[in-house]
């Protein structure tokens, strides 16, 4: 939220999101292109990389690699071409643990390595025996493949880092329904000749046997994922040690590939298409924050798509079209941040009305109420950026109204992010006070606000909790530099604020909100510091600053958030600056930052408003 932008809107990190091992920028050539190269070689039995058909040890020896790939943080073997990689699964080992990561538990350890023994007789009997196996860990039971005290199990890696082989498990359980069936039939499919194919006629229909196995243990695969995403989600919101956005997304990239392929094999199965969609819809909200663009509208079209089918063939189920809706939210926050404000607007707009319909038939369900406060928090951030203040003053009032009539229900409707959200829509609601000139009205709801979400943050380090923690504290500095004698306490909260997201991004260097807000809590303080005339200080602040922005610019070219600060920066700079000439090349280069950002979103007001702001301090006539 700053006079150039949109406020950032907060995204709850689903249990089930994940990340992979690539940077943001990298390509995903390798996943596009063959389609089944990563979910097939990498994770194949040598046995049936050889030619052989596939079994039940097949099975395990895949989930032994995908638990492989999650303690190890990569795939056992790697290659570039598909032959090369086959060549490796069939005459190689993968590398020790130790040299991998040697800070994984020695009993997982000899988890994967029975399951991923070179002879399938020294594997565990089924898939079911390695999920029970992690159970046990999980629940810090002896495993039947190593034992250890309970004393040294109790101090060991597992109790710090349960979260992360929590997300182990289920990536191994939602791989497991597939690993085996989907992967030889594709396989076999891509690469088998004509001929070869008609010969192998006996070897499909036990090739069908082996999917009905998979079709019947999908339900309870499904229901195990589930289960232990929502038990993620507690220990997240608890302060537990958060998975990485690496972790996050490698997860949920390989749920992706097991869920699609057994729903192809399944195609009228409603639950498999439900989980694809949700599958795609957090992935695609964790690659807008890691502003991976391309991706990200891939995967919501696709969800989308998905919805709309299960819409299409279950009108009677609403929770198809509460998904849908929720999918259209997320997809309009998506192209707010890409400067598209009407588009994004107008799909706000739809899906705050067929919440209120939904609502409205239901006003006693508490989550149909929840999703709608939480709309109308996001329609009243966009309004910021379009200068409708009137608009956004009344949606945020009534979105803290629903968040505050739900705390007053009873605790069995409450959910842990309730309180977080209220503070969310305080914190905006004070800043629209505060741009419309009720500086006293606007500071009284920033203190409530900043106390709600310090509470908050106080009970759990939660990341999100933090996050927004800071953007009050942020939000309340902004308020506070309008009075004169009280820049001081505003500088004070500013540098609170900017150390928080220094360490959050040290801890999650790929989510760029963290850098972006970092960026801006500096810029304001060297603004502050102009104004108070710590012209040494304040030059420190908006180089350090310019270098973030400089480095958001230069990686995401389409984002114009990142060209407005930089262009505030700049600015600042070039009030600063002494030299007449050396100011106006300041000043040159906020205009070239200003207009490449109302280039990219049109209809951004804040954006015109920084531009007429430059042309008034450069006296500079408007055309």
């Amino acid at each position: 939220r700053s006079s150039s932008g949109p406020p950032v809107s907060f995204v709850g990190m689903d249990a089930d999101q994940t990340t992979d091992h690539r940077s943001p920028g990298e390509s995903t050539d390798a996943q596009t292109q063959t389609g089944t190269v990563l979910g097939t070689p990498v994770y194949m039995a040598p046995e049936v990389a050889a030619g052989n058909a596939a079994t039940k040890a097949a099975d395990v020896y895949g989930l032994g690699a995908i638990l492989y790939a999650l303690l190890a943080g990569r795939p056992p073997f790697a290659g570039g071409a598909v032959a090369d990689v086959l060549k490796k699964v069939t005459t190689t080992d993968p590398a020790l643990f130790v040299a991998a990561n040697s800070s994984v538990p020695p009993a997982l350890v000899a988890i994967c390595r029975k399951a991923m023994a070179r002879n399938p007789d020294e594997r565990y009997p089924s898939a079911e025996e390695v999920a029970t196996e992690v159970r046990r860990w999980l629940a810090d039971e002896s495993v039947s493949v190593y034992r250890e005290p309970w004393t040294a199990r109790a101090a060991r890696w597992a109790r710090r880092r349960k979260t992360t082989v929590v997300a182990a498990a289920v990536l191994l359980l939602t791989t497991a329904i597939a690993a085996t069936v989907a992967v030889v039939l594709v396989w076999r499919e891509e690469q088998q000749t004509k001929f070869e194919w008609k010969r192998a006629e006996g070897e499909r229909g036990r090739a069908e046997g082996e999917k009905v196995k998979a079709t019947e243990n999908a339900n309870t695969a499904i229901t195990v994922v589930h289960d232990l995403s929502r038990y993620v989600e507690q220990v997240e919101l608890s302060g537990g040690q958060a998975i990485s956005d690496q972790q996050r997304k490698t997860t949920l990239d390989a749920a992706l590939v097991s869920y699609e392929r057994l729903l192809a094999l399944n195609p009228d199965d409603t639950r498999l298409r439900s989980s694809v969609a949700r599958s795609h819809r957090f992935r695609a909200n964790l690659c807008r924050n890691l502003d991976e663009k391309v991706e990200a509208e891939k995967s919501y079209r696709e969800a989308s798509r998905h919805y709309g089918e299960l819409v299409a063939t279950q009108p009677k189920e609403s929770i198809h079209r509460e998904l849908a809706g929720l999918t259209s939210r997320d997809f309009a926050l998506f192209v707010m941040t890409l400067g598209r404000l009407k588009e994004s607007a107008e799909i706000l707009e739809v899906s705050i009305r067929q919440y209120e319909e939904l609502w409205r038939a239901d006003p006693d369900h508490p989550s149909k109420q929840r999703t709608l406060a939480m709309m109308l928090l996001d329609r009243a951030e966009l309004d910021y950026p379009l200068g409708n203040f009137a608009d956004m003053e009344r949606h945020a009032r009534r979105s803290m109204e629903l968040y505050a009539r739900l705390a007053d229900k009873a605790p069995a409707s409450a959910e842990p992010l309730d309180p977080l959200f209220r503070g969310m829509a305080e914190v905006t609601l004070a800043t629209v006070l505060r741009e419309l000139g009720r500086i006293d009205e606007s500071l009284a709801v920033h203190d409530r606000a900043v106390e709600r979400l310090g509470g908050v943050a106080k009970l759990s380090a939660n990341r999100d909790y933090l996050n927004q923690y800071y953007i009050a504290q942020v939000e309340r500095a902004g308020t506070l530099a309008r009075t004169p004698n009280r820049r001081d306490a505003a500088v004070a909260e500013l540098t609170l604020a900017i150390a928080g997201w220094e360490k959050l991004v040290k801890q999650f260097p790929l989510f760029r909100a963290y850098l972006r807000w970092q960026g801006t809590g500096t810029l304001y303080r060297g603004q502050l510091k102009v104004l108070l005339g710590l012209r040494e200080a304040a030059a420190e602040d908006l180089n350090a600053a310019v270098k973030i922005f400089e480095g958001l610019v230069g990686k995401y070219q389409d984002i114009p958030v990142y060209r407005s600060f930089l262009g505030q920066a700049y600015m600042a700079l070039g009030q600063l600056d002494t030299d007449s000439q050396k100011a106006a090349e300041w000043y040159r280069k906020a205009r070239e930052m200003f207009e490449g950002a109302l280039k990219r979103s049109p209809e951004n007001a804040q954006y015109r408003k920084a531009l007429a702001d430059l042309d008034a301090l450069t006296k500079i006539p408007k055309p």
